[in-house]
């Protein structure tokens, strides 16, 4: 049983969604201010890139500026929502509504933060992969969590673990 996933670079991190051909993805490095600066791509597209920067009165909030894969300039509002295990992500741009479900891992050697959002379809799965070296095949190898549905009733989201070394 294979997935066809897409997936995007951040630091030494592998954000990835899979799902439905509608599906794409989101990889931000959390900063230190508490902004997020991100990458995200559409299944098989160029990349975009977005910047949001925190809200200082209204925690979760952020002011979105993007590009799209066209060059095409963009400006919106993001809503971040703890949710037991990952988030929940709301974009307004444009008066256009988008909405995600977002996990994230800390790099233990460099103390950064990666979210991978999964957004733009019914049944869309996140991936986030740690990128490390596997030094008995002396290749990469990956190391991560992935969700795996919404207990609605305990508003979490659901959380496996992989771990994808070389053949």
């Amino acid at each position: 049983n294979s997935l066809l996933g897409t997936g995007v670079r951040v630091d030494d991190m592998l954000a990835v969604v899979y799902g439905e051909s509608e599906c794409s993805i989101a990889g931000y490095q959390i900063l230190e201010n508490g902004d997020l600066n991100g990458v995200w791509a559409y299944q098989e597209s160029k990349l975009g890139n977005e910047y949001a920067t925190a809200s200082i009165s209204n925690e979760g909030r952020y002011v979105v500026e993007g590009q799209n894969p066209n060059g095409s300039k963009y400006l919106g509002s993001l809503d971040v929502i703890e949710l037991g295990g990952g988030y929940a992500f709301q974009w307004n741009i444009n008066g256009t509504k988008l909405y995600g479900v977002g996990i994230q891992l800390k790099d233990t050697l460099t103390n950064k933060s990666v979210m991978a959002v999964a957004y733009g379809g019914e049944h869309c799965d996140v991936a986030l992969y740690a990128i490390e070296w596997d030094s008995t095949a002396k290749r990469p190898m990956l190391n991560g969590i992935f969700s795996a549905g919404v207990d609605e009733e305990a508003e979490a989201i659901l959380l496996g673990s992989e771990l994808a070394t070389p053949r």
